[in-house]
């Protein structure tokens, strides 16, 4: 943005006196989207786009289709010879929870044992885009129309707007918001418009243009801007930039009932200045001036002394944020201006813990990382402040590449994560020790010191309500005392025999789902009588003469992977000392798990 500033309207001798600079809001975005426009927004977007899609299994999509969408619209659609259809010609037809769809998931639809009637034809290439584009609509209608939530012990469904929260919603918001970028824009052509400068961060707009004459108005039945003479005069002692930035709300509002902006202009404040995100903008002297701006109501901390975080992250945060600072301040600004905002900052690094030879180092890294900066640019190499097209290309390479690479700078091969310690102790001592044992070793590891603890995650309960019981009658792990949140993911649990004991008998096993839906498969195939289905049953019959016995259900552990459930599952087994282990052989695959003896840093 501030690339643009100097580029497209300082260096570019416009008439300043008729620029306007504002600002638009969104008014509650994520309450005020809906369900249906914002899927049908999506869908056709992507239906437009260029986007080339792989892999998709067309009997399945196309099958889906005829699960969700009623045949009328099917036929509308003009997808009829390719959206199987319903055998039967009256009642209802199945849907989306029919045994059909819960069956195993085949290369080749079976349509011999199928409820519908193969599709007449293959679908072409233009009806693929529209039925993925469909099949991603009722994903989307399906996803955040029955978005359910738990607040005070009770599950309740969201009924206005997207959930708040979720990266789907955020995802679709963007789309959104895109799909609203290009309609304002076309009426912004529409009517004749100067638009120097159009920026937007999520639901923040940046606007700079030419102002509107007086007496100009939106006139929302018409669409455009219409301009009505008797108006004038009034307007003569409106600032241009209140008068601009008013009528443009209101005509960006129009475009959609879900959107509704609010506006700020610097003619607005008291200091005849606009916050646009992390700088402040004004016109001074024929020129847009900017300074460094942060939020009065900012955290007036920085990243704690005493973080977690490793001491590189901290040290190349707190750098960045001298550098942006000075970035921030346009070249021939007083020098106080600079000060001001640095004084402040190590005022910030200060409260933060950091004494003051860090804050020292700190503040003269920065300065010469920014003097850097301005040498590079005079060179003509990469500007202090860039437009987005600069070397698109190379950058997305290099990013590309360093997804994959950025361990190898310094002639590294494989990372080496290590946990934090108090100053990084661990990992100094690490890589002190991989410089001396690297010594005729062809490969190189790079000690990385990974994030600690939040103090937050000590203290702080995401939800107050978890490990309460849910009061589902079905609930097997919330009928056993202490049996742990039956809401969580990726467990390990144990199964123990109530007449037995726990140092007697016991089942260990692991899941990707929570602990309500795995106790409710462990119930299910106990009330089944399967033996070969339930470990239950199979206990019951071998140690208790068939007899029905009550069981508990308790939750060990939540895992962050796959392997490391796997893994504590078989740990878990091959530790227990009971004389009665549920568990078949095969489970695992036998594998036996290959131990370690450590001691714990410190020496305690």
């Amino acid at each position: 943005m501030l690339a643009t500033i100097e580029e497209r309207i300082n260096n570019n001798n416009l008439n300043i006196e008729e620029l306007v600079f504002f600002s638009t809001d969104v008014k509650s975005l994520y309450p005020s989207l809906e369900v249906e426009p914002c899927a049908s927004i999506v869908a056709r977007m992507l239906k437009e786009s260029s986007l080339k899609v792989e892999g998709v299994n067309w009997d399945q999509a196309v099958f889906y289709l005829a699960l969700n969408l009623d045949r009328a619209k099917v036929t509308e659609l003009g997808l009829d010879e390719v959206v199987p259809k319903w055998r039967k010609a009256r009642g209802r037809a199945p849907g989306i929870t029919t045994k059909e769809v819960r069956s195993p998931l085949q290369e080749e639809k079976d349509w011999e044992s199928s409820l519908f009637f193969p599709p007449t034809r293959a679908t072409t290439r233009e009806e693929k885009k529209k039925v993925l584009s469909l099949c991603v609509e009722q994903g989307l209608l399906a996803a955040l129309g029955s978005h359910l939530y738990n607040w005070h012990r009770e599950v309740k469904e969201q009924q206005e707007g997207l959930p708040i929260g979720l990266d789907l919603t955020r995802a679709v918001a963007r789309l959104v918001l895109l799909d609203w970028d290009q309609k304002f824009l076309h009426l912004v052509r529409a009517n004749n418009i100067t638009l120097h400068l159009y920026y937007r961060y999520m639901d923040d707009t940046s606007n700079g243009m030419e102002a509107l004459r007086p007496g100009t108005r939106w006139n929302d039945e018409e669409k455009r801007m219409v301009l009505h003479p008797h108006l004038a005069e009034e307007d003569l002692g409106v600032a241009g930039d209140i008068r601009t930035a008013k009528e443009v709300a209101k005509m960006g509002s129009s475009i959609s009932n879900m959107i509704s902006l609010t506006w700020d202009c610097p003619s607005n404040n008291a200091n005849n200045r606009m916050a646009l995100l992390n700088t402040e903008v004004w016109i001074e002297d024929n020129k847009v001036m900017y300074e460094h701006y942060r939020k009065p109501v900012a955290n007036p901390l920085l990243m704690m002394e005493m973080s977690a975080m490793p001491a590189k992250v901290k040290r190349t945060s707190l750098v960045q944020e001298v550098v942006t600072i000075r970035r921030n301040i346009r070249p021939g600004l007083p020098w106080e201006v600079t000060v001001k905002h640095l004084n402040n900052f190590c005022n910030r690094m200060k409260a933060s813990g950091y004494n003051q030879q860090y804050r020292f180092q700190v503040l003269k890294s920065g300065m010469e990382g920014y003097d850097k900066m301005l040498e590079t640019e005079r060179r003509g190499g990469r500007p202090v402040n860039r437009l987005r097209s600069w070397g698109e290309d190379e950058r997305q390479k290099k990013k590309e590449l360093q997804g994959k690479t950025w361990y190898r700078a310094g002639g590294f091969d494989v990372p080496l994560f290590v946990p934090h310690t108090p100053h990084g102790e661990l990992a100094r001592r690490m890589k002190e020790k991989e410089v001396l044992n690297n010594q005729g070793r062809n490969i190189r590891f790079k000690i990385i010191e990974k994030s600690g603890v939040t103090l937050e995650q000590k203290l702080r309960r995401s939800n107050p309500w978890s490990g309460e019981r849910c009061g589902r009658q079905n609930c097997f792990q919330c009928k056993t005392d202490d049996g742990g949140d039956c809401w969580r993911e990726s467990v390990t649990y144990s199964l123990v025999c109530e007449e037995c004991g726990e140092a007697v008998c016991k089942y260990f096993g692991e899941s990707g789902r929570n602990g309500f839906s795995r106790g409710g498969e462990h119930l299910t195939n106990r009330e089944a009588q399967d033996e070969n289905k339930s470990v239950i049953k199979l206990h019951c019959i071998h140690h208790h003469n068939g007899r029905d016995v009550n069981f508990t259900m308790k939750v060990t552990g939540v895992h962050e992977s796959c392997l490391d459930r796997q893994v504590t599952e078989r740990v878990n087994i091959e530790n227990f000392q009971g004389e009665i282990l549920m568990n078949r052989r095969n489970e695992m695959g036998g594998v036996r798990v290959d131990r370690m003896q450590y001691r714990r840093w410190g020496g305690d």
